[in-house]
C-alpha cells in the first residue's frame, strides 16, 4: 500500500517515513510530500494520503482527491476516529500504533468513501425523479398557461370591443363639450371686449400725465437674475436719498423676506379690494404698510398669491393715482416676471421705466432678445423706456445684439455675497438716478 504523508514539520515526516519504512514496508511504503500543489497528485498513484489539515495551505487540492483517494487526517489532539465525516489518526502514535491506526484508518476511509459514494447515487437518483416531477409540473404549467392565455385573450377582445365604444361614445361626449367650450369662450371673448371698452371708457377719466410719482418696472428673465434683489436695492437707494418709495411685488410664490421690515400686515389684496370699492380707506391702509429699515414701503403678494389676471389698466391706473394723490410716494416700483400675460402688458403701459436684469450670459441674452421682440410687437413701443441692468457677472458681460435698449449699468458678482450685501452695494450707485430723469 502506497501512503503519501504530508506535515510542514519536516523532520517529523522524514522521521515517520524512516520507521515506518524500515518496519513495514512489506505492508506499506510511505512517501513523502513536500506541499500540495506541486508535487504531482494528479500524476502520483497512491492509495492513501496522510496530511495534517491544520497547518495545510491548499485545502481546495485536498477536497479535490478526497473523491478519488482516501485520505486520513493527522490530528494533533487524541480523539475519535472518525469526526465530522473525516477519519483522524494521532500523529504522534509510536510505530506500531501508527502501522495499526493506518490500517484501521484505510478501512474507515474507504468505508466513508464507498458511502458518500452510495449517498451520490442517492441523491442523483433523487434529482432525477426530482427533474421527471418538476418536467410534468412544467407541462402541466404550460397547459394551464395555454388555457389562461386563451381565456385572457377572449376577454382581452371582449374589453376591446367595449372600449372602442367606450371611445366612441366618449368622442360623442367631447365633442358636444369642445362645442359648449367654443360657444362658452366666445361669450367669454364678448364680454371680455365688452370689459376692455368699459376699461378704456373708464381710463379716459383717469388722466396719470400730469402725476409726480414715478413708475419703474423691473422684469425677470428667470429664476437666479436676482431681479428682486436689485428692485429692492433699488428702492433702498431711492429711500436713502430722500425719496418716498413704494415696492410692490408681483411675482407669485416670490416673497421678499431679505427686506426686514416693521408695520402692520396689509397685502396687496387689501389695496386692490379697497380701489374697487371707491378708495374709502386707501390713504389709512397706504399708511400702515410694512416699512423696511430703509424706509422703503413694501407690499408683498407672496403671503396671499392675489388673482394677477383681475389687475386690469384701471386698477392699476387707480393704484397709482392713489399713490401720487396722497402725496405719499415719489415713486412706485413694480417686481414682474418676463410672462406676456395681460396683467403684465398693463403693468409694462403703466410704467415710466422699464428695467431687465441680465447677466450676461449667451443664454440670457438669447432670452433678452426674445423679450424685446415681444416689447416691440404692436404699436406700444415698450422698447423705448427700457433699459438694461446686468447682474452677477463675474467678467465684463457679453452686450446682447439687436437689442434697442439702453444699458443702465451693472453689478459685479462678488462670492458667498448675500441679497442683503448685495443691497448695501447697490446704494452707492448712482446710476440708479437715471431711472426717474
Amino acid at each position: 500500500m502506497r501512503v503519501g504523508i504530508y506535515d510542514k514539520n519536516e523532520h517529523y515526516v522524514r522521521r515517520v517515513c524512516e520507521i515506518m519504512n524500515e518496519k513495514y514496508l512489506e505492508d506499506m511504503e510511505l512517501v513523502p510530500l513536500k506541499d500540495m500543489k506541486n508535487n504531482g497528485l494528479n500524476g502520483a498513484s497512491f492509495d492513501v494520503l496522510l496530511i495534517n489539515l491544520n497547518n495545510t495551505s491548499g485545502q481546495g487540492n485536498i477536497i479535490k482527491h478526497e473523491t478519488k483517494i482516501p485520505v486520513v487526517y493527522l490530528s494533533e489532539e487524541q480523539g475519535e476516529p472518525v469526526r465530522d465525516g473525516k477519519v483522524y489518526i494521532f500523529k504522534y502514535n509510536n510505530a506500531q500504533k501508527m502501522h495499526a491506526s493506518i490500517l484501521e484508518s484505510v478501512t474507515l476511509a474507504v468505508n466513508l468513501k464507498n458511502e458518500a459514494e452510495r449517498r451520490e447515487k442517492e441523491r442523483q437518483e433523487a434529482e432525477r425523479r426530482e427533474r421527471e416531477r418538476q418536467e410534468a409540473e412544467r407541462r402541466e404549467r404550460e397547459r394551464q398557461e395555454a388555457e389562461r392565455r386563451e381565456r385572457e385573450r377572449q376577454e382581452t377582445e371582449r374589453r376591446e370591443r367595449e372600449r372602442q365604444e367606450a371611445e366612441r361614445g366618449e368622442r360623442e361626449r367631447q365633442e358636444t363639450e369642445r362645442r359648449e367650450r367654443e360657444r362658452q369662450e366666445a361669450e367669454r371673448r364678448e364680454k371680455e371686449h365688452q370689459v376692455e371698452q368699459q376699461e378704456q371708457e373708464s381710463l379716459e377719466d383717469i388722466n396719470l400725465s400730469g402725476i409726480n410719482t414715478k413708475v419703474i418696472t423691473y422684469m425677470s428673465l428667470g429664476g437666479g437674475m436676482g431681479s428682486s434683489t436689485v428692485a429692492a436695492g433699488t428702492a433702498s437707494y431711492f429711500a436713502k436719498i430722500g425719496k418716498r418709495v413704494l415696492y410692490i411685488n408681483l411675482k407669485p410664490f416670490n416673497g421678499t423676506g431679505y427686506l426686514s421690515s416693521k408695520g402692520e400686515n396689509i397685502s396687496l389684496k387689501d389695496i386692490i379690494e379697497d380701489i374697487q370699492h371707491g378708495c374709502a380707506n386707501t390713504e389709512a391702509l397706504f399708511n400702515n404698510i410694512c416699512i423696511s429699515q430703509m424706509g422703503v414701503y413694501i407690499l408683498d403678494n407672496f403671503k396671499e398669491n392675489f388673482d394677477m389676471e383681475k389687475l386690469n389698466k384701471h386698477i392699476l391706473a387707480k393704484l397709482i393715482l392713489q399713490a401720487d394723490s396722497i402725496g405719499k410716494f415719489d415713486i412706485v416700483i413694480f417686481d414682474i416676471h418676463a410672462s406676456w400675460t395681460q396683467w403684465v402688458s398693463r403693468v409694462l403701459e403703466l410704467s415710466d421705466k422699464i428695467c431687465i436684469v441680465a447677466d450676461g450670459s449667451e443664454f440670457c441674452n438669447t432670452k433678452l432678445q426674445n423679450v424685446f421682440s415681444l416689447l416691440n410687437d404692436g404699436d406700444r413701443f415698450f422698447w423705448q423706456k427700457t433699459a438694461v441692468i446686468y447682474n452677477k457677472y463675474k467678467t465684463m458681460p457679453k452686450v446682447a445684439q439687436y437689442v434697442e435698449a439702453k444699458v443702465m449699468g451693472g453689478i459685479g458678482y462678488m462670492d458667498s455675497e448675500k441679497p442683503q450685501d448685495v443691497i448695501n452695494r447697490m446704494l452707492n450707485m448712482k446710476f440708479l438716478n437715471n431711472l426717474i430723469k
